[in-house]
């Protein structure tokens, strides 16, 4: 596993689909802060866990607890309010948002993303906090 760019109040998920928090970094002096140790929060069993920078929960075994990513909230979107060829929504890099039949893709440039999109009025805007780049949001499947 590659290290992964741990930071305290970030999300993360783990394997098993949980997602969890980041309370600290401690340094490990035995190792010279080459090994720091990632503290995260999990809210099912209400404790803090130690991991390794990799985001290995035991460096020993592949585990469910192990953090395999950054957590990156999607859109909430109301799907009831689209149209029904609407397979797709994604916001640009000025914050406008629209939806689209087919997946689209990142521009040329990454400020935008390239498809034959319909805005979305200003009413109808999914909730979104997030990077526009993580914005994409398929609608699911019935």
């Amino acid at each position: 596993m590659k290290n992964i760019n741990f930071e305290v109040g970030k999300k993360y998920i783990r394997r098993d689909g949980k997602i969890v928090i980041c309370v600290g970094i401690l340094d490990d002096k035995y190792y010279k802060g080459k090994y720091p140790i990632i503290l995260v929060y999990d809210s099912d069993r209400g404790c803090v866990e130690q991991y390794a920078s990799s985001g290995k929960y035991r460096v020993d075994i592949l585990s469910s607890f192990d953090i395999v990513s950054e957590y990156k909230e999607k859109p909430i979107v109301d799907w009831d309010a689209m149209p029904a060829w609407c397979n797709w929504v994604a916001m640009d890099s000025d914050w406008n948002w629209f939806i689209y039949d087919f997946e689209p893709e990142l521009y040329k440039g990454n400020v935008s993303w390239y498809g034959s999109g319909t805005k979305i009025p200003e009413e109808y805007e999914p909730q979104f906090n997030g990077d526009w780049k993580d914005s994409l949001c398929r609608r699911p499947k019935k």
